[in-house]
């Protein structure tokens, strides 16, 4: 709960209440994770067995719930800030190791001067993502789809 407070509240920088509802629920699913295990979320270390506990939790979302992986990474990055907030709070050591990863230069207006080189530190229990290609309907797709309309004010042409 004070995660969640400091996150939601303290930080200032979440400003919708449905933002808070989804960080409970990531909390609360690998929560739930760890009690059906019975598994002590406190009980980290920095042997590399320990930084197995959240390693588990992501591989279930995709394989067991069938979570993609832009999903998974969501709940990963709030559970994340969770142990990194809990350091010093409840343990000494985080569940998982940081590694430096190449990332997509932005189409910002000032992204020619970023000065990372491309990288920047990640967690090494987030999946890697590829960028969706955009889906187009076919014309006779759009053809049927505009065939469908019944309503007479969409049906009406300026």
């Amino acid at each position: 709960m004070q995660f969640l407070i400091y996150e939601c509240l303290k930080r200032g920088r979440v400003d919708s209440e449905n933002t808070w509802w989804t960080y409970a629920r990531h909390l609360n699913q690998f929560l739930t994770f760890c009690e059906q295990n019975g598994v002590d979320w406190r009980d980290i270390s920095e042997s590399s067995e320990d930084e197995m506990l959240v390693s588990a939790y992501r591989d279930l979302c995709v394989g067991e719930f069938g979570m993609s992986v832009n999903s998974t990474n969501q709940h990963l990055r709030t559970i994340v800030r969770f142990y990194s907030y809990g350091v010093g709070r409840w343990f000494d050591s985080l569940p998982y190791s940081l590694e430096l990863v190449s990332v997509r230069k932005g189409q910002q207006f000032l992204a020619h001067t970023e000065r990372n080189g491309g990288k920047k530190y990640s967690s090494d229990l987030m999946m890697k993502t590829f960028e969706k290609k955009a889906q187009f309907l076919s014309a006779n797709e759009v053809q049927e789809l505009l065939s469908s309309i019944e309503n007479p004010t969409l049906l009406e042409r300026n």
